[in-house]
């Protein structure tokens, strides 16, 4: 299956050539664990005891892995009458929301009206096999391929979510499950009709006032920015129209650190991106044809003091259609250390 790679060759040719600097570092950087072939890693978030929790389009169960001392994985809650689980985001300490729903990933192909948004209760789990208490938030069967979630302000219970397919980001109170659309603008729509699987916005976070998004394949692929309401009955809501930072091509799931400045996994084009709030940018490890971060779609730092500033970045294993030579591989958990770019 080579949808997503031969489609980035094509469509986003140009944008490709413009967005690959010449100035790159290589930083250390290391497979800690390599799951079963055909993983499909989706996302990442981090504990507040350091350890990853990671959803997987393959899979209907959220994986915790010790990043320290990996030696294999647990599952910690299982969502019933799904497929797949996307984006997760912690909202309360240790009380985490996670996107569920269909999604098939061979062919790629969403089923709108079968996602929701579940919380998964880990405040009581201390042992190492210790199993979350879920509880579903709502249903939400407007969405067509819900994706990368985010918290308007860390740790407030309004969530921004990602609908990849229809092109906009909901807001989901995750008290009450109630949900409206906050962001509808041409930067967060899908490229034209004629593609299997048309995805636009993707990944979301959050930086003061502001959100800041990818977009998978609208014009290449970019990442691009929208000033929200951060309080009050509209908070998440956009108060201004979204504008472009930086055309990075494909860009995926990412992680932004204390400065704002985002590390983007690019997903088919291998790499993780640096881009800084003035929309520079330089790729700061891998390449197109590298697989060590084949199909990376999502990054998260590490929250101890050993390993503070390490952006854990998971992958597909090459679901948008392997390194020429290489077959689809086990999704892995790759260490990024940022201490020397």
């Amino acid at each position: 299956m080579k949808f997503f790679r031969s489609l980035l060759m094509s469509i986003s040719a140009a944008p490709l050539i413009h967005a690959l600097p010449s100035t790159r570092t290589t930083p250390p950087i290391h497979t800690i664990f390599q799951f079963p072939n055909l993983t499909a890693l989706e996302n990442v978030a981090t504990r507040g005891n350091g350890n990853l929790l990671i959803t997987a389009t393959s899979s209907n169960s959220l994986y915790q892995l010790n990043p320290l001392s990996p030696t294999g994985y647990i599952t910690v809650a299982t969502i019933p009458n799904v497929t797949s689980l996307l984006g997760i985001a912690e909202f309360q300490p240790d009380v985490f929301a996670v996107v569920a729903g269909n999604f098939t990933t061979v062919p790629p192909h969403t089923n709108p009206g079968t996602y929701s948004i579940w919380k998964v209760d880990l405040s009581r789990c201390y042992t190492r096999n210790c199993v979350g208490k879920k509880t579903k938030i709502t249903d939400l069967p407007e969405g067509g391929l819900l994706n990368g979630m985010t918290l308007v302000v860390p740790g407030c219970s309004t969530a921004l979510v990602a609908d990849s397919s229809v092109g906009v980001i909901w807001r989901v109170d995750l008290l009450t499950g109630a949900y409206k659309i906050a962001v509808n603008d041409p930067l967060t729509q899908g490229p034209p009709d004629g593609l299997p699987l048309p995805i636009g916005v993707n990944g979301v976070h959050t930086f003061g006032s502001t959100l800041y998004f990818t977009n998978l394949f609208l014009n290449g692929g970019f990442y691009a920015q929208v000033p929200i309401h951060t309080s009050g009955p509209n908070i998440g809501f956009a108060s201004g129209p979204a504008s472009l930072v930086a055309n990075i091509g494909t860009g995926d799931d990412f992680a932004l650190d204390k400065k704002g400045v985002a590390y983007v996994a690019t997903n088919a084009q291998e790499t993780v991106d640096r881009v800084k709030r003035d929309g520079s940018f330089a790729v700061i490890a891998g390449s197109f044809n590298d697989t060590i971060l084949e199909g990376c779609t999502a990054a998260s730092f590490g929250r101890t003091a050993s390993d503070g500033a390490v952006l854990y970045v998971v992958t597909n294993g090459g679901l948008a259609g392997p390194v020429p030579g290489t077959f689809r591989e086990g999704g892995k958990v790759v260490a990024l250390d940022t201490t020397r770019l």
